[in-house]
C-alpha cells in the first residue's frame, strides 16, 4: 500500500508539471524571422504570431555609399549579401561608423499579440574576396531599438562590454546576442548593422561587408485587456493655491500625457476639463501636460508630473493638473501739466485722487 501511495504522489507530481508546461505554452509561443540574404532582402515567412518588412539599406552621405556589389560580382550567394561603398580607388573611408550608413531589419507582432525578443543573431564575414588573408579592416557595430527611437537606442554588442565585430576573410563567424525586450502591440523591433572600416584597404583588394541568416527570435503572448483606466481634469486655477477650489472652471483643449516605456498616448480635454485614458493594462504610468504660452503649472509641482500605478482592471480618477494665468500690469503716472505744452517737464506735480479707466 505504501509503494502505491508513493507511486500515486508521483504521478501526481508529474501531471501538475505537464499542467504548468501546458499552460505556458498556451499562454507564449515561440516566434522567429530570417533574412538569409542569399538571394535578395526579403525575409522569410516568420514563425509564430509576428511580421516582418524587407531589409533597409541607409547608404549614409557624401561620396562613399553603402550598397550592395553590382550584379557581375555577385551581390548574393551561399556566404550572403555583399556590401560596399563604392569602387572609388580607396573604398571604405577610414574613421568611426557612419551612422547614416547601416542595414536594418524590421518585425513586430501581429495584431493583438506583444512580442518578447530573447536573441538576435547573425553571420558576417569579409568573404568571398580575392585574397585569403585577414587584413582587419572592417568592424561594425549592432543596435536595437523600438518605433525607430534610435535617441534612446541600446549598442548591442557593446551594452555587454565587448569589442566591436571585427570581419574575417577566412572564415564566416557568428554573432549572437540573449536579451530581453518587450515589445507592445502595434509597435516596432528594429536592427541595425553599422559597417565602418578601421584601416584603409590594400589596393585593389576590395573589402566587402558580407551578412547572412540574420535571425530575431522570442516568444508572443495574447495581448490582455484590463480595461483599467485613469481620469482627471485640467482646471483655471484662479487663486493659484495649487488645489481647484469651488468655482473654479475646467480648461478645454488641453494635451495631457501619459507613458509607460514605450507605451505614449495623448489625450485632449474635453469643455469641462476633463480627460481619460481608457483600456489601460496594469502598470506604472507617467503623466504630464503640454505647456501653453502665458499659463503657469500650479498642480502638479516638483515635479511637474504625476506617478499613477494602475492595478488591473482598476480605474484611477482625479489625477488633475492646474494651471493660473500669468497676469501683467499697466502702469503710469496722473499730473498737472502747468506750461499746457503736453510732456510731464520737471517740477510738473502728481495729481491725487483721479480715476483711470482701462
Amino acid at each position: 500500500m505504501k509503494s502505491i501511495e508513493i507511486t500515486m504522489k508521483k504521478v501526481y507530481r508529474w501531471l501538475l508539471i505537464l499542467t504548468i508546461i501546458f499552460l505556458t505554452n498556451l499562454s507564449a509561443q515561440v516566434a522567429s524571422v530570417t533574412w538569409p540574404l542569399t538571394s535578395n532582402q526579403n525575409p522569410n515567412t516568420p514563425t509564430g504570431n509576428i511580421q516582418a518588412t524587407q531589409e533597409t539599406i541607409g547608404a549614409g552621405s557624401g561620396t562613399y555609399l553603402l550598397s550592395t556589389v553590382p550584379s557581375q560580382n555577385n551581390p548574393y550567394g551561399s556566404y550572403g549579401q555583399r556590401l560596399w561603398t563604392g569602387n572609388q580607388g580607396t573604398g571604405w573611408i577610414v574613421g568611426l561608423p557612419d551612422y547614416t550608413r547601416y542595414i536594418q531589419f524590421d518585425t513586430s507582432p501581429t495584431s493583438g499579440n506583444n512580442f518578447a525578443v530573447q536573441n538576435v543573431s547573425f553571420q558576417y564575414s569579409d568573404f568571398p574576396s580575392p585574397n585569403s588573408n585577414d587584413y582587419s579592416v572592417l568592424k561594425a557595430e549592432v543596435w536595437y531599438a523600438i518605433d525607430n527611437n534610435w535617441s534612446s537606442s541600446v549598442q548591442l554588442n557593446t551594452a555587454l562590454n565587448t569589442a566591436p565585430l571585427n570581419y574575417s576573410n577566412t572564415s564566416t563567424q557568428t554573432f549572437s546576442k540573449s536579451i530581453n525586450v518587450q515589445v507592445q502591440n502595434g509597435h516596432t523591433f528594429s536592427v541595425r548593422i553599422y559597417p565602418y572600416a578601421q584601416s584603409t584597404p590594400y589596393s585593389m583588394i576590395p573589402a566587402y561587408a558580407t551578412h547572412r541568416n540574420v535571425i530575431i527570435e522570442g516568444t508572443t503572448s495574447a495581448v490582455v485587456v484590463n480595461n483599467g483606466s485613469i481620469c482627471g481634469m485640467k482646471f483655471n486655477d484662479l487663486n493659484g493655491n495649487s488645489r481647484k477650489d469651488e468655482g473654479e472652471p475646467g480648461l478645454q483643449g488641453w494635451t495631457i500625457n501619459l507613458t509607460m516605456g514605450a507605451v505614449q498616448m495623448t489625450a485632449t480635454t474635453g469643455a469641462d476639463g476633463s480627460y481619460c485614458f481608457n483600456n489601460l493594462a496594469a502598470g506604472t504610468y507617467i503623466l504630464s501636460e503640454t505647456k501653453q504660452g502665458d499659463w503657469e503649472q500650479t498642480y502638479p509641482t516638483n515635479p511637474e508630473t504625476h506617478t499613477v500605478i494602475l492595478p488591473a482592471g482598476q480605474s484611477v480618477l482625479n489625477v488633475d493638473f492646474g494651471n493660473k494665468w500669468i497676469l501683467g500690469s499697466i502702469c503710469g503716472m496722473k499730473f498737472n501739466d502747468l506750461n499746457g505744452d503736453g510732456d510731464k517737464d520737471e517740477g510738473e506735480p502728481g495729481l491725487q485722487g483721479w480715476t483711470i479707466n482701462l
